[in-house]
């Protein structure tokens, strides 16, 4: 805390260092001849008056003083309001740094008189910067909240001209400073400082102090200390001063921060958990060399730094001395009891009470002067709050008789205006029944066209009814249809299951009968997942020849139940880019409706041929009755699909699954009909690449694992004589089987197991018995 206590006395006094954008780099000697060479109409005497008054700010005589009121005077005699300004600026800091609160104060009222005219954004900026540290927490004249608001005027003039302007690093650096202790707000500022010092190719001479504050900072963060962080951010504060007095030689304020930044660099070894002594010891005594040129008022803060590490190295003779040239620097009392304290504790330390009595009396005396200007200080602050207060309550008196004014003006203005608006308001009412006049015949106008467009709404209505009535009466129908479509296969599922014995036969009539339903239900779902696009084809090179038979075998059994011949006319192989499980489903609802609405005794073919090098064409031709042609423009659309022709029973969706199963593969689907002359539906899909199908013909015609010899898993044959005799549709039981391969079968029979569930789960009976006679011992 003691360091950071230092390091705020720092901060504090590097703030009164000037607030003019460029420091003149020139000495007090060089600036005091160029002074004697202008006269008092030049523009740069006011410039180098207030130079002088900072070169001179540390000397005990009123020199710094008499220079910056120089500067206002001739400001004045040049009529320049910036200028004055300037000279302003310059007089309230000095009298801060010379602890003349009073004229500080009134400084500060006839600089914000002639501010108002002042069109110079910066140094207006500048002057509410000023304010600003008036009012800081460790100022004389303690507002908080006052000096903020100054601080973001200053920031908010300084956006409008450059949001990166190097003078706003400076400003953040001031806030954090008089906030007097370390927060999270203070970090915020600190990194915004960085944010825009790193925007310049050469870095302003403010960030380093900026770097140097966020180690201060970090040295102290929380009481706790973040001792690493601490020390990049001294580092990165000494190597910008390094680079930038190579441009500007003996540069007082990177002087001043190098200085500290040494100063306190050896703070941070010596406080790390592995202190480095050496180190810190070279850092200290760079900082006193550095003070010493600077005739630094502070250099006693590095004197007793010095000393309390030669007192950690064990040499208590070499820090006497070190504290005993502090005493001979320091003549400041606010100064001079931190130095005697530190002497009354090593006498102590070395048993030489009487000595340690001296001192200790010396520290009390030099500690009593200290509180005695303090409580001055704290009078003279009084004061002026006193004076500050009653000021504003002579202005709150002075607002309250002008708003008295106001208030009788207002109730004057208030009778004329009384008087105007009774002449307006009987021009109102002419003017109103001009308006009524018109509104009436709009009002009629706008009746007529309501009326015509009630009308044309009633119409629409009835429209919407009658469509409202038709998918009534569609509901009704659909139910009908359904229950119809579902009973036949129900009452057959029932009949035969009511027998004790099952026949080979009545299991499959059975099973058809489940298929058939489960056709319709898959139908409703598929048809609205397709119109919904849930449903992507998963594309693939497939035989066109083998889906044919496989549909063929699908429905043979309702075909010769029926006396319906099935025919197949496909000379050649054929292979197309499609959705297997899709496509197959697309043929069985086609010659399931060929077959449902043929008569005994009659043929359905099938047959497939090449329309282009792209397309293939797959007709499924019936000599059933025919359909309408005023049918055939609907009959693949949904739920109209049912042929009166036909009779009703018929749910309207296996057509408009094809036509949408069609589409999703870039297809379609046609059909020609004549009534009492049967159909024809032709579906049109596109060709399988032909590097495609060399790939899958040439996988075919390699030898598989089991043809090669290779004996199947023994589980394998288990299960295989165990479905030996189990049709597809008892699913419970192949499962069941199944269950026998488990994780730890081999993979060949895992495989084979997804294989047979999978043609289960499709209801697909020709592989399902392939997999069954590949399974052989």
């Amino acid at each position: 805390m003691k360091h950071f206590l230092c390091f705020c006395i720092i901060c504090f006094l590097l703030s009164f260092s000037g607030a003019a954008q460029h420091i003149r780099l020139e000495s007090k000697e060089a600036l005091q001849t160029k002074l004697k060479a202008l006269n008092d109409t030049d523009t740069s005497k006011v410039s180098i008056l207030c130079a002088l008054a900072r070169k001179t700010k540390n000397d005990t005589s009123s020199l710094s003083l008499d220079y910056a009121k120089q500067a206002l005077k001739t400001a004045t005699l040049q009529k320049s309001k910036t200028k004055k300004i300037q000279a302003y600026i310059q007089l309230i800091n000095t009298c801060l740094s010379k602890r003349k609160l009073k004229e500080a104060y009134e400084y500060k009222d006839q600089g914000e008189k002639v501010l108002q005219g002042v069109d110079d954004v910066y140094q207006k900026a500048m002057f509410w910067a000023t304010l600003q540290k008036l009012h800081s927490r460790n100022g004389p004249i303690s507002n908080p909240n006052k000096g903020m608001e100054y601080a973001q005027k200053a920031l908010k003039l300084l956006d409008s001209v450059d949001v990166n302007h190097p003078f706003k690093i400076q400003l953040y650096n001031n806030i954090t400073i008089f906030f007097g202790t370390v927060s999270k707000q203070d970090f915020f500022y600190l990194k915004k400082a960085v944010e825009i010092g790193k925007k310049y190719k050469v870095p302003p001479v403010s960030l380093a102090r900026t770097y140097f504050l966020l180690g201060g900072a970090y040295t102290n963060l929380y009481m706790g200390g973040d001792l690493e962080k601490s020390f990049r951010c001294f580092k990165k504060s000494l190597s910008i001063c390094d680079q930038l007095l190579t441009k500007y030689p003996n540069h007082p304020k990177l002087l001043e921060i190098q200085a500290d930044s040494w100063h306190l660099l050896s703070h941070v070894y010596t406080v790390r958990q592995s202190p480095n002594l050496d180190s810190a010891l070279y850092y200290c005594r760079q900082a006193i060399n550095f003070r010493k040129q600077m005739r630094d008022p502070i250099i006693f803060e590095s004197y007793l730094a010095l000393a309390a590490i030669q007192q950690q190295q064990g040499k208590p003779t070499m820090a006497l001395e070190t504290l005993l040239m502090a005493k001979k620097l320091t003549v400041d009392p606010n100064y001079q009891s931190a130095v005697d304290f530190r002497l009354f504790q090593l006498y102590k330390s070395r048993k030489d009470y009487k000595t340690a009595l001296y001192y200790a009396n010396e520290s009390f005396k030099s500690h009593a002067k200290q509180v005695t200007q303090r409580i001055e200080s704290i009078d003279e602050e009084l004061s002026i709050k006193y004076k500050t207060e009653l000021k504003d309550k002579e202005i709150e008196i002075a607002n309250a008789k002008s708003k008295a004014q106001a208030k009788e003006i207002q109730q004057k203005n208030t009778l004329n205006l009384l008087f105007a608006l009774g002449a307006l308001l009987m021009l109102l009412f002419v003017l109103y029944a001009v308006y009524v006049n018109r509104r009436t015949k709009k009002q009629n106008q706008l009746l007529s066209n309501q009326k015509e467009e009630i009308a044309t709404q009633a119409e629409e209505l009835q429209v919407v009814n009658n469509r409202l009535l038709e998918l009534s009466q569609f509901k009704t129908d659909l139910s009908s249809m359904l229950v119809h479509d579902l009973k036949n296969p129900l009452n057959t599922i029932i009949g035969l299951a009511s027998g004790m014995l099952i026949t080979k036969t009545q299991q499959a009539t059975i099973h058809q009968a489940g298929k058939s339903m489960l056709h319709i239900v898959n139908n409703m779902l598929d048809v609205h997942r397709l119109e919904e696009a849930e449903l992507v084809p998963a594309l693939q090179s497939c035989e066109l020849n083998q889906l044919v038979t496989e549909a063929l075998d699908n429905v043979r059994f309702v075909a010769q139940q029926k006396g319906v011949v099935l025919r197949q006319n496909m000379t050649t192989s054929l292979w197309i880019k499609a959705d297997p499980d899709l496509m197959l489903r697309v043929l069985i609802n086609l010659l399931t409706n060929a077959v449902k609405h043929s008569t005994v005794n009659t043929q359905v073919w099938v047959n497939a041929s090449s329309v282009d090098q792209q397309m293939v064409e797959v007709c499924v031709k019936d000599e059933g009755v025919g359909i309408q042609l005023e049918k055939q423009q609907v009959i693949f659309e949904k739920f109209k699909g049912a042929n009166p022709m036909y009779g009703k029973g018929s749910t309207g969706l296996g057509l408009a699954f094809v036509a949408l199963v069609a589409k999703a593969h870039g297809g379609k689907v046609s059909v020609r009909s004549e009534e009492n002359k049967g159909a024809t539906f032709s579906v049109v899909v596109p060709v399988a690449p032909a590097q495609e199908v060399e790939k899958i013909v040439g996988k075919r015609l390699r030898p598989t694992p089991i043809t090669q010899g290779r004996a199947l898993p023994p589980i394998v044959l288990q299960c295989r004589q165990n479905l030996k005799n189990t049709e597809i549709y008892e699913a419970s039981k192949i499962l069941s089987i199944l269950q026998k391969i488990d994780e730890t079968s081999p993979r060949e029979a895992q495989i084979w197991k997804e294989q047979i569930a999978q043609t289960v789960y499709n209801y697909n009976e020709k592989k399902y018995q392939e997999l069954i006679k590949l399974a052989k011992e």
